[in-house]
């Protein structure tokens, strides 16, 4: 990391120097040409110097001087690496001339908290207060603000294009279309315009309207109701009909008694009358975009066009359900990876202390050792490997998280796969008892599980991408 600091000069902060002044074991480190000796100087009072000379008027320094570090998206950060990060920070908070800007989800501090103190809230929020001195929320998007982006990313994406013109006018339809959420606006845009590129013949407005229905996962019901063309056509007559009417159906009692009192009316129809309880259920915000975009739909004589268009555009279930499970076999390889060099490395240290304690490690059994009594009484090599297997532990909590967080957003799976919903288990207990005994300077490794690992997974998990792959 390298960061200017005033207009008199700067000051290149390397931080995997910083880490290995850290971890020096006495020998002199190079830092831009000068020597630190790290048991003399530590490294936050080389930091503390430094910025204090830059700020120094005196020679020519800027007093106004500042390092202003970033970090955005803290809470796609596992909670035990945010946490990590956040504890990291403190220990340059008296330093004068750093700031730190956080970028997160403030309904994400609930789960690193919660990782921190469990359920007392009130500690955490004493413990976040210390720590962001200033807190800024963002304002939710207004109206104008999405069409000015809607403007500009198609400007930037379609400059010198045919079609440009033909998106612009398509801007309020946009804005009903997407939330209002920057990321999913541009991914939405961009979807709309590969799908125009493939399939050049239809209507941008019909593919924005198509697009919409699938994109907000809330309406994918009533996008598949609407799939068949004639039942398409019969309900959006109706709409109109009623619209025309001056009558909006907002509640299940009103539907049904529009249904039975009007023996001519296509709410007969149970197709019809299904799409109907979807839009009720769904409310306001597709009841606006139906407004805005019945007319669109109207004219769109067969669906499943602008569908296969729209399908080039995104991951197909299949290959949905392969980056799934790929993931989840890259951290589970990594688990047991690790795993496998934790019983070597435990057997060494079981050994090494029995040969040194041998009145405290008698009763010592590798396949579960408990280091607690000779702790506080271990040698320099005693406690280097002991502190390497805490590391692992650390490091399988880290990727067991992952898998957790995997699991969790396709709990569809958990459903229809006893295994997985074994695995889900035994990463949640595993998790649960880190969480109670790992804070502890004692307790290297945990091994004892109220739930079993599932010994049949990584096999499950392989099979499963190679019928994928095939299907592909």
């Amino acid at each position: 990391m390298s960061s200017s600091i005033g207009i008199y000069g700067s000051v290149g902060i390397d931080l995997a120097k910083f880490r290995d002044v850290l971890k020096a074991d006495g020998r002199p480190i190079k830092i831009h040409n000068e020597t630190i000796f790290p048991h003399n100087v530590h490294v936050t009072d080389y930091i503390k110097n430094s910025l204090a000379m830059l700020r120094n008027s005196e020679v020519g320094g800027n007093k106004d001087s500042r390092i202003v570090a970033f970090i955005d998206d803290l809470d796609r950060c596992t909670p035990d690496n945010a946490l990590e990060l956040l504890e990291s920070i403190k220990t340059f908070f008296d330093i004068e001339g750093i700031v730190y800007v956080i970028g997160m989800d403030s309904n994400s501090i609930n789960s690193i908290v919660k990782k921190k103190y469990g359920y007392d809230f009130s500690r955490g929020f004493d413990y976040m207060q210390k720590i962001v001195q200033l807190h800024f929320e963002i304002p939710p998007w207004k109206g104008d603000d999405i069409s000015d982006s809607v403007e500009q990313i198609i400007e930037k994406g379609l400059k010198g294009s045919e079609v440009l013109n033909e998106f612009k006018n398509t801007g309020k339809l946009i804005v009903k279309a997407v939330e209002s959420n920057p990321r999913q606006l541009k991914r939405f845009i961009n979807n709309v315009i590969l799908a125009k590129a493939v399939s050049n013949e239809l209507p941008i407005d019909g593919l924005i309207a198509v697009r919409a229905l699938d994109f907000r996962r809330e309406w994918n019901r009533f996008s598949e109701l609407m799939t068949p063309d004639e039942t398409r056509t019969m309900f959006l007559s109706e709409y109109k009909t009623l619209k025309a009417r001056d009558i909006t159906i907002t509640n299940e009692e009103q539907l049904d008694k529009i249904a039975k009192g009007t023996s001519d009316s296509l709410l007969q129809d149970e197709d019809i009358l299904e799409i109907y309880r979807e839009l009720v259920k769904q409310g306001k915000a597709l009841r606006d975009f139906l407004d805005s975009t019945s007319e669109v739909l109207e004219k769109i004589e067969k669906m499943g066009d602008f569908r296969r268009a729209l399908d080039t555009t995104k991951l197909k279930p299949i290959e949905e359900q392969l980056e799934f499970y790929e993931r989840l076999l890259k951290y589970l390889n990594k688990t047991q990876s690790l795993y496998s060099r934790s019983i070597k490395e435990r057997i060494k240290m079981v050994q090494l202390v029995q040969q040194n304690h041998p009145k405290e490690c008698s009763q010592i059994d590798s396949s579960n050792p408990d280091f607690a009594p000779i702790y506080w009484n271990m040698n320099n090599e005693e406690l280097s490997m002991f502190n390497s297997l805490r590391q692992i532990t650390q490091d399988i909590s880290t990727y067991d998280s992952i898998m957790l967080m995997l699991l969790d957003k396709k709990s569809i799976y958990l459903e229809k796969i006893p295994v997985l919903r074994d695995l889900y288990d035994h990463l949640d207990s595993w998790l649960k008892q880190y969480k109670e005994i790992f804070h502890r300077p004692e307790v290297s490794l945990i091994y004892e599980y109220d739930k079993p690992f599932p010994p049949t997974i990584k096999e499950l998990v392989e099979r499963k991408i190679k019928e994928l792959k095939l299907q592909i």
